[in-house]
């Protein structure tokens, strides 16, 4: 655990000073889904690597491992973003390791959405094109209690 980047220099030299050793070094810094990746050492050399684009799928699903954060926070985390296409990344990447079932669950729950209702859409038009229409109404009941709460605010 390191502020700002990996140890990427000093796990280098651990590699050469240990040759026959094949290292992985898996990191993801405070920019939660920035700055993440798993690199492969043999003898100080590279001979595997994984750097996803930071802010992609992928990259926050490889953050919540190597933190050892459960991804499904995230939904709690960014649920007041307005932003679609970062809601987008996050529930595809949510998706990735949990049942949409949990993801409305987590959804419904939480609480202080502030008027907006973008990652209730999007979670929506997700599960929407999984054809899991009993889902879709559990989420339009939140969103309409979202707006309800909105227009009384």
């Amino acid at each position: 655990s390191t502020a700002w980047s990996s140890p990427f220099p000093v796990i280098r030299k651990l590699s050469k000073m240990f040759p026959k050793v094949e290292i992985l070094l898996s990191y993801a810094d405070e920019d939660f889904g920035q700055n993440c990746g798993e690199i492969t050492l043999k003898a100080g050399k590279t001979i595997e690597e994984n750097l996803p684009e930071g802010g992609s799928i992928e990259a926050y699903v490889l953050a919540s491992e190597v933190q050892g954060r459960d991804i499904e926070n995230m939904i709690e985390d960014y649920h007041d973003t307005e932003d679609e296409d970062f809601a987008g990344t996050i529930i595809e990447a949510v998706l990735q390791k949990v049942e949409p079932e949990r993801v409305v669950d987590i959804a419904v729950d939480c609480e202080n959405y502030c008027g907006t209702t973008t990652m209730l859409e999007v979670i929506k038009g997700e599960l929407l094109s999984r054809e899991l229409y009993e889902l879709v109404s559990k989420i339009e009941e939140k969103i309409k209690e979202v707006e309800m709460e909105s227009e009384e605010s």
